[in-house]
């Protein structure tokens, strides 16, 4: 399989772009607005590499060589280690716990409000069918049973 390392650079402020293909004709003619460099004007197209790759996973990480060795505009890699993808979790999660931690509220207000077990001669309301199952036991539900 034959893969292409592509650098975009816009005619306007020069700057660049890098990226990688299986069809670098498709990407020369029309692909290149799908990348985060949309806003190019009127970018050039230039050939960096062309590789014999035996999958797409040896064509990323050669693409991240080019992104981490040169400035560039790309925001992310092409491809990342478990060990990245781990600490950006993490970085995201520490920047965003408040947010997390509201939707987990929330969440686990909706689930209490949808499991509630009601006993309807008692008045009693339980979260769990075990804690209503065994309420059916006590004496006060006993007794407004019998009345």
């Amino acid at each position: 399989m034959i893969g292409y390392i592509y650098k975009l650079v816009c005619k306007k402020t020069g700057l660049c772009y890098y990226g990688s293909t299986l069809d670098i004709d498709n990407r020369q003619s029309k692909g290149w607005y799908r990348t985060s460099c949309q806003d190019f004007i009127n970018p050039t197209l230039y050939l960096m590499e062309t590789l014999e790759i035996d999958d797409l996973k040896e064509l990323k990480l050669k693409e991240n060589d080019y992104i981490l060795n040169n400035i560039c505009v790309n925001v992310n890699l092409a491809i990342q280690t478990e060990e990245q993808t781990k600490n950006n979790l993490e970085i995201w999660k520490n920047n965003n716990r408040d947010s997390i931690n509201g939707h987990k509220k929330k969440y686990i207000n909706k689930v209490l409000e949808t499991k509630k077990f009601y006993c309807d001669r008692c008045d009693y309301i339980s979260t769990s069918n075990y804690k209503l199952n065994r309420h059916y036991n006590t004496k006060k539900h006993l007794t407004k049973v019998f009345l």
